[in-house]
């Protein structure tokens, strides 16, 4: 079996995880639909990668970074757009106030 056949049959067994792994980071529950790119690849770091989408729209979309040797994802990147729904927008906005609070302080001494 070539190098190519086994990372796509790797990447195929994988996707369980790397679909769990977006769950998890779904803290807003925004995913209703996962898509996987047909293509996996080997990257030149020899890396297996899948890509795909989520909610059936390519602008959401995601690159798993798996190794052969291991049962884990290596690492999940997702774009701007998909990494800006997994936002805890009521955490954001406490954060947000406080860094605006301790600003006032500082300038005040």
């Amino acid at each position: 079996m070539s190098d190519q056949e086994l990372a796509e049959q790797h990447g195929k067994k994988m996707k369980p995880a790397i679909k769990k792994l977006l769950k998890e980071q779904d803290i807003n529950h925004f995913i209703t639909s996962i898509h996987f790119e047909d293509d996996i690849y080997i990257n030149p770091m020899g890396h297996i990668i899948v890509d795909g989408y989520v909610n059936n729209d390519p602008k959401y979309s995601f690159s798993a970074d798996l190794l052969m040797t291991s049962k884990e994802v290596g690492s999940l990147s997702t774009s701007p757009e998909l990494s800006e729904k997994f936002i805890d927008k009521d955490e954001e906005a406490r954060l947000l106030k406080e860094a605006e609070e301790e600003d006032k302080q500082n300038s005040g001494k």
